[in-house]
């Protein structure tokens, strides 16, 4: 998806297929000025935003992402405040990436408990 409504259509789509909650990323290639993902339950599209950070080093923030959203639910919250949380997250864990050789530079993700963002 290009623009937010392609979200909401693939986000929609997958819904159909059985999914309770989809789940879309934005990624870097949305026309947005925040970095938006779309969180939908069948009934409400949610913005999940948070800061656009420009940076070629985000190897693994994906994965990161998925797990924080994990360790959060396993902690009892919502899917939405799940959500919200690995977004706040991950967007610390890509603030503070950093490059590691010249091919790849990964996420910080112990960026959220030791530095203040």
């Amino acid at each position: 998806p290009a623009t937010i409504d392609e979200m909401k259509l693939a986000a929609a789509r997958i819904h159909e297929k059985g999914a309770q909650y989809v789940l879309v990323k934005g990624g870097s290639k949305i026309d947005h000025p925040q970095a938006v993902d779309v969180l939908y339950d069948g009934k409400e599209f949610i913005l999940i935003e948070d800061e656009r950070i420009e940076t070629p080093y985000t190897h693994g923030a994906g994965c990161t992402y998925s797990a924080a959203i994990t360790a959060e639910l396993a902690k009892g919250a919502s899917v939405e405040a799940a959500v919200r949380t690995a977004k706040s997250f991950i967007t610390s864990a890509i603030r503070h990436s950093f490059r590691l050789n010249e091919y790849v530079g990964p996420t910080d993700h112990a960026a959220h408990r030791t530095v203040k963002s």
